[in-house]
């Protein structure tokens, strides 16, 4: 993946002065989005954050295809971003077509033209709260250099949410973020518990979660909590 030094410093020093007060949060963030996929010539770019309800959820896209991906990502509970998030490091599938981890997901993503798929955590506070994914319309074997470059930018992802979250306290957008960082830890500790309880591994003991979320319509912080309780979860 290489980059130009001078369009690197340049993408990242409009994103600085983009980030003002009454910037438009879902605005700037497709600005962050664009700019990737520009700087690193990718096919698409899309950002995923923990929700209150849906367990990992789409937040923005810079094409319809990475926004199918997100939603199919987010309904399955499969692919590279939930398990960059759950994991807290950058899981890279060369062909999600052909990739046996995600059976569900690739057929999804190959008939919008997706074939290579880089999930990279996002962080705030120390916790992941999202998941940063790119891809290209080709099969591609992610080496260091990509995934480098990948894990620098989403620290420019980090510190635009951190603006935003400083700034602009009430928006929809500030308002997830502020949700992920509180119940992280409990949904973290949670997928812990499961997996000792049940035997699973933590993707599939954060799908549990998810699951029980979507059945009984309640915040997956607070099923997380359940969980932690010793309380039966549905299922």
């Amino acid at each position: 993946m290489p980059i130009d030094p001078a369009a690197l410093t340049a993408g990242i020093a409009r994103l600085e002065q983009a980030q003002t007060p009454d910037a438009e949060p879902g605005e700037l963030l497709h600005r962050v989005l664009d700019t990737a996929q520009e700087l690193f010539g990718l096919s698409g770019v899309g950002l995923m954050f923990v929700d209150e309800s849906e367990a990992l959820h789409y937040v923005a896209a810079t094409n319809s295809a990475v926004h199918a991906l997100e939603r199919a990502q987010e309904e399955t509970g499969e692919g590279p971003c939930v398990d960059a998030l759950v994991l807290g490091e950058v899981v890279a599938s060369d062909d999600l077509e052909t990739d046996e981890r995600y059976r569900t997901v690739g057929p999804v993503a190959a008939e919008h033209g997706i074939r290579a798929v880089l999930g990279v955590p996002v962080e705030l506070g120390g916790a992941a709260v999202g998941s940063l994914n790119v891809h290209r319309d080709t099969p591609h074997r992610w080496d260091e250099t990509d995934i480098r470059a990948m894990r620098a930018f989403a620290g420019v992802v980090e510190g635009v949410l951190g603006t935003l979250l400083a700034v602009q306290r009430h928006s929809r957008l500030a308002e997830q973020l502020t949700y992920a960082l509180e119940h992280r830890v409990v949904v973290e500790r949670s997928i812990g518990f499961l997996m000792a309880r049940r035997g699973l591994d933590a993707v599939a003991a954060f799908d549990v979660l998810r699951r029980a979320s979507r059945a009984t319509r309640r915040k997956v912080g607070d099923v997380a909590a359940d969980v932690l309780a010793g309380r039966d979860l549905p299922g």
